[in-house]
């Protein structure tokens, strides 16, 4: 058996009162009370939540049946339904703004209060089914992982998710109705995208497949997300759009990471065997010079800065030595591509690395800069001492040399910072103060034989090789840098296990 529907009677005419309860109990409602002021109405209400309450605009007291409506509906989201015999426009523009569920006009009429009290309930029960699908969608979109913004026909904000705040750097509140482009900022190759995929979505009416781009947040920061769009579309009427994206960064790092680490054990064989190759016949070449120079020397008594065929052909015969001698460098540094540490030099005391590092890079660093350290204690790490002694001269010495030419040396400053990262870690941070790389060298700054110095003056295997040296101890090596601010490369190195 269906529970009659209660209904709470607001009327300060008791007469009236008892005659519309008679009439509610006669068409099968519980008519369980009657107040007659806004406080007797809360406490019944408190009390006994009815279904619905039949409201008199004009009750006695501090409260009107307006206000007293709009408390109910505040509090306990009661619904309400108006009792009248009169109102004036300001009254009943009152009245509306409390979102009453009909109006019955006195004096009332049996037929018509059996309709509005059942048309008003199930409107009652509607809305409330409405809104809890709303709290629904909702909850499950600020639950998800990705970023969710929707938009209306003309591209302007109507709703993001709190991941969507996070990654854009704009709160709901403060995006109001933004253009889309001006919140979620997306990038190509640097520069604005043209059309964005929820623009287009829009524009074509059809989903638009994800894709990488940089995300540009409010404060500056760049991301890596994958972004798709798709219109939202209700009886073949355009309505609005909705992007959905997500920070792909951390695993595109990775991915490089695992290329670039793939391609340099690749590149590292074959420079390997070249080197083997070359060495050979560069002992004889080198060879050869020495006895041409010293024959030349001897036959015909000529010394350096002498004049003639005989000075003429020194001076070729120097500038092949130095030209072998940069080939012999660069042998060596290939054959080091293939050479594992020695089994006894796997724990390293990084303080002390970095101690010889600094003594050692002394002199390249004189009237260029200052070198500040701060490290604490440190746990040993596991890689090779004399390995990590050459990868730390070699951030050095690039460091020095990317200070800028004429600046004061106290103005110019390397920091090294090495701390404990948890989970048997240690994270080195070598920054300058330099003239800073742009986006497209940094991307290549771990490559053979790439390099920004003049020529003579670097091999471009030193990065190279110290990122191998890191990678082989199990750690990782990566570098940020920003024209005319600097770069920081920024180590990361397992610790060695602690003795049984």
């Amino acid at each position: 058996m269906q529970t009659a529907h209660s209904v709470l009677i607001v009327e300060d005419e008791r007469i009236v009162a008892r005659d519309l309860q008679q009439s509610l109990v006669a068409l099968g409602y519980d008519a369980f009370a009657i107040a007659s002021s806004s406080d007797e109405a809360l406490a019944r209400v408190t009390e006994r939540q009815p279904d619905i309450v039949l409201m008199d605009i004009r009750i006695k007291g501090e409260r009107d049946g307006i206000d007293t409506a709009a408390l109910l509906r505040e509090r306990f989201g009661t619904p309400s339904v108006y009792l009248t015999a009169h109102a004036d426009d300001a009254t009943i523009d009152r009245a509306k703004r409390t979102h009453p569920l009909g109006y019955l006009v006195k004096p009332i009429k049996t037929s018509e209060l059996r309709s509005v009290i059942e048309v008003s309930l199930y409107r009652h029960d509607a809305e409330k089914r409405q809104r809890e699908r709303e709290r629904w969608f909702q909850t499950t979109l600020r639950s998800i992982a990705d970023a969710v913004v929707t938009t209306d026909v003309n591209a302007r904000v109507t709703f993001m998710n709190p991941m969507a705040e996070e990654l854009t750097g704009w709160t709901r509140e403060e995006a109001g109705a933004a253009p889309i482009d001006q919140v979620v900022e997306l990038l190509s190759d640097g520069a604005p995208l043209t059309s964005s995929p929820l623009q287009r979505a829009l524009a074509e009416r059809q989903a638009v497949a994800g894709a990488s781009m940089t995300l540009r947040s409010r404060d500056g920061t760049y991301r890596i997300v994958w972004d798709s769009a798709a219109p939202i579309i209700d009886d073949g009427r355009l309505l609005g759009a909705v992007t959905v994206f997500r920070d792909v960064s951390e695993r595109c790092r990775l991915e490089a990471q695992v290329e670039l680490s793939r391609r340099l054990a690749s590149i590292a064989k074959m420079a390997a065997g070249v080197a083997h190759e070359v060495n050979n016949p560069l002992t004889v070449v080198m060879a050869n010079l020495e006895l041409a120079r010293h024959q030349l020397r001897a036959n015909a008594g000529a010394e350096p800065g002498g004049s003639g065929l005989a000075s003429a052909l020194h001076e070729l015969i120097e500038d092949a030595a130095v030209a072998s001698e940069r080939i012999r460098v660069i042998v060596g540094d290939l054959r080091m591509l293939m050479r594992d540490p020695a089994p006894e030099t796997v724990v390293a005391d990084l303080s002390e690395v970095i101690a010889q590092a600094v003594h050692a890079t002394e002199h390249e660093r004189k009237g260029c800069a200052a070198v500040v350290v701060e490290a604490g204690e440190l746990p040993l790490v596991a890689a090779s001492e004399l390995r990590l002694v050459q990868v730390f001269v070699n951030l050095l010495t690039n460091a020095a040399q990317a200070m800028p030419l004429g600046a004061p040396s106290a103005a110019n400053q390397v920091r090294i910072a090495a701390r404990p990262a948890g989970a048997g870690f240690v994270e080195v941070a070598v920054a300058d103060t330099g003239s800073g790389m742009p986006p497209e060298v940094a991307a290549r700054i771990f490559e053979p034989f790439f390099t920004t110095k003049g020529p003579g003056r670097g091999t471009g295997l030193g990065l190279f090789l110290c990122h191998g040296i890191v990678a082989a101890a199990g750690g990782t090596l990566s570098v940020e840098s920003e024209p005319g601010v600097g770069t920081t490369f920024r180590m990361r190195l397992p610790t060695a296990a602690a003795p049984a």
